[in-house]
């Protein structure tokens, strides 16, 4: 349960953090970029994604290989072989899944580059995914009361219409 938790906090602080310094890297609010001696300017968007995704990719990359060789406690060590061979249908769950955060990144940041990256968070993909993802894929809810249901159709019909507001409103 501890582990958990440091994995969750760990991921509250990388997702809170990093909206705030991707807009420091675009726009040097601060003007770090600005007054340094060489002459710098702040990265475009798409330098800045760019930057993003290798960087998520090589630590991704790197913290798989490390649990493949030196697996938690109670687990057996891993190839690359028994990788490629086994589970081929969790893994498309979860290219899928990182399709959907890719191309929601993407559209996160051409929004910011419009109509600037405080409007952009505020229509944040991740829990319409989510809870998306929750009830069409994993079966959740599938018990649930006919008030939760109701709760859940309307957060997400809340959600598409903010988002509509959103986007009629920035012309």
């Amino acid at each position: 349960a501890a582990a958990g938790l440091v994995v969750a906090f760990c991921g509250g602080v990388c997702f809170g953090g990093f909206s705030p310094l991707f807009n420091l890297a675009v726009n040097d609010e601060l003007g770090w970029i600005h007054n340094d001696p060489h002459g710098g300017k702040p990265l475009t968007v798409f330098n800045a994604n760019l930057c993003f995704c290798a960087a998520f990719a090589l630590s991704a990359w790197l913290v798989n290989l490390s649990l493949m060789r030196w697996p938690p406690r109670g687990r057996s060590a891993s190839s690359l072989h028994a990788y490629l061979t086994e589970g081929c249908r969790i893994r498309a769950f979860a290219c899928a899944a990182g399709a959907t955060c890719a191309v929601g990144n993407a559209c996160q940041f051409i929004g910011g580059a419009w109509a600037g990256f405080a409007t952009a968070d505020l229509v944040q993909a991740f829990p319409l995914v989510g809870t998306l993802w929750g009830v069409l894929l994993f079966g959740e809810f599938k018990s649930a009361s006919r008030r939760v249901a109701g709760l859940l159709i309307s957060m997400l019909t809340l959600y598409l219409a903010a988002v509509a507001l959103l986007c009629l409103s920035v012309r």
